[in-house]
C-alpha cells in the first residue's frame, strides 16, 4: 500500500523497492551489519527518489542486484515489455529480475523505502546458491553489460571497462574456486566468456 501511494503520487517513478530484511533458514532476522552494503544504507527519509539512469549505471558497474527480488518491488505492468514470470526476459535465466529492473530504469526513476517491507530467506539449498547458477549469473552479467554499452544506455566507454574489470575481479576473488563443482559444459561457457573479457581489457 505504501508503494502504491508512492507510484500514484510520483509519475516519473517507474520502480519502487524497499530495503529488504534478511532471515536465515530458521526464520531468525539477520543483523544488517552482516549484510552486503547498498547505495541506500544512509537514507533517512521514509522513501527517497533516485535518478533511474544513475541507479542503472551503478547496478551494471557493480554486477549486483542490490534492488532485490520480485517480491521486494512494485511497478506498473504497462511499463514493462519483457516479463520475468512469463519466462520472456530476453533469454536471461538467472538475472532476469535485474533485466526487468534495468528496463524500467531506462524509462524513469526509482523510489526506495527506508524500512523493510519484505523479507528474504537465505539458506544453502536455494537456487541462487548453487554453483552452476552462480557461474551462469556471471555470464549473464557480461551479456547485459555488453548490451547496454552497445545501446549507449547507462554506461559510457570508460564505465564499460570499469564494469568489466569489476566482473573480472569477482572471478579472481570467488568464482574460480567453484571450478571443481561446476558442470564441465557450464565451466567451458564461463571460460569462453572470460576470454572475451580479457581480450577487451587487453589482458593476456
Amino acid at each position: 500500500s505504501k508503494m502504491v501511494a508512492c507510484l500514484e503520487q510520483n509519475s516519473d517513478v517507474r520502480l519502487a523497492v524497499s530495503r529488504r530484511g534478511f532471515i536465515d533458514s530458521d526464520g531468525c532476522l539477520l543483523p544488517r551489519e552482516v549484510l552486503p552494503p547498498t547505495p541506500f544504507d544512509h537514507q533517512t527519509e521514509e522513501y527517497a527518489i533516485y535518478d533511474g539512469r544513475e541507479v542503472g549505471r551503478v547496478t551494471l558497474m557493480s554486477s549486483s542486484n542490490f534492488l532485490g527480488e520480485p517480491s521486494a518491488v512494485l511497478f506498473r505492468r504497462n511499463d514493462l515489455q519483457h516479463h520475468y514470470w512469463r519466462a520472456d526476459c530476453r533469454g536471461y535465466l538467472v538475472i532476469s529480475d535485474v533485466v526487468m529492473w534495468l528496463e524500467l530504469l531506462e524509462k524513469g526513476d526509482l523510489a526506495v523505502f527506508r524500512d523493510p517491507l519484505s523479507y528474504y530467506r537465505q539458506h544453502k539449498a536455494q537456487e541462487g546458491q548453487q554453483p552452476d547458477v552462480v557461474v551462469l549469473s556471471r555470464v549473464e552479467w557480461f551479456r547485459i553489460i555488453q548490451e547496454y554499452h552497445a545501446r549507449g544506455i547507462f554506461l559510457d566507454d570508460a564505465e564499460y571497462l570499469t564494469a568489466l574489470e569489476q566482473l573480472y575481479k569477482d572471478r579472481e576473488a570467488a568464482i574460480i574456486k567453484m571450478q571443481s563443482v561446476v558442470k564441465p559444459a557450464m565451466w567451458q561457457r564461463y571460460e569462453a566468456c572470460f576470454r572475451q573479457i580479457r581480450a577487451i581489457l587487453g589482458q593476456s
